[in-house]
């Protein structure tokens, strides 16, 4: 078969995944179904020399529930970032899926971090500051994150941190809202913060936290409930205007 002719089949067995890529979405290839069922443009699925296929899976998994016959194009030389960056200019990846095509190319820290993600059910960026020492430069982060090169600095200490926001689901409706994690998070690197003092605040002055719209605006009531009743030379500030764009 040559490159770049236009192929059919309904022989789907030929074609294998891409270890690395990114998960079948069920609800995506239903759209996909019902759009072929409409009118099907034959859009040719890209595959490599292997019968890989590096683009088109969703809309392969739709033939397969219609029993149509597929078209696709063979692409030498392909590999699985080759892949992620097709993708990146038609559909982007979410971080969701950049961590499972990590974790399934078994990455150490990847695969630390999906456990970390599926155990404590926190959001990915919240996850990767909990587990990352913290470059202070969230768009690095990121990119480090999605290219591969993320990596656990201390996995016991994020566990500590993860248990801790968790604990105040008893005492804040809004435990889980992004910016109270991260308000928290900052609140732990505080060098005077003393997380036996904070636990009494919370079982006897929890009503003191609300509900805010802004990191900024927790850290401020966090120190509230901190302070309250407690003597001065215990009491925390927090620089709330400091810049700190850690993911």
């Amino acid at each position: 078969m040559s490159n770049s002719k236009i192929h059919t089949t309904t022989d789907y067995a030929q074609f294998k995944n891409v270890e690395g890529n990114r998960e079948i979405n069920p609800r995506h290839v239903a759209k996909l179904v019902k759009a072929i069922t409409e009118k099907d443009l034959q859009i040719p699925i890209l595959v490599d020399q292997d019968m890989r296929v590096v683009d088109g899976q969703h809309r392969l998994e739709a033939y397969k529930e219609l029993n149509s016959r597929v078209t696709f194009i063979i692409k030498k030389d392909f590999d699985i970032k080759d892949v992620r960056k097709l993708n990146s200019v038609s559909k982007n990846w979410s971080l969701r899926q950049y961590l499972y095509s990590f974790k399934d190319l078994k990455l150490e820290s990847y695969v630390h971090l999906e456990w970390f993600y599926r155990y404590y059910k926190f959001g990915i960026t919240e996850c990767l500051t909990m587990l990352s020492k913290g470059s202070g430069n969230h768009a690095q982060a990121l990119y480090d994150f999605k290219n591969g090169m993320f990596v656990v600095h201390d996995l016991e200490k994020g566990k500590l941190l993860a248990s801790r926001i968790n604990y105040l689901k008893d005492y804040f409706v809004h435990y889980k809202k992004v910016s109270f994690i991260r308000a928290m998070l900052k609140t732990f690197k505080h060098k005077d913060f003393d997380w036996s003092r904070f636990e009494q605040k919370l079982e006897n002055f929890s009503s003191i936290l609300k509900n805010q719209g802004s990191t900024l605006d927790f850290l401020v009531n966090i120190e509230k409930l901190y302070n309250h009743k407690t003597p001065t030379n215990k009491k925390i500030r927090f620089n709330v205007y400091e810049e700190n764009n850690d993911v």
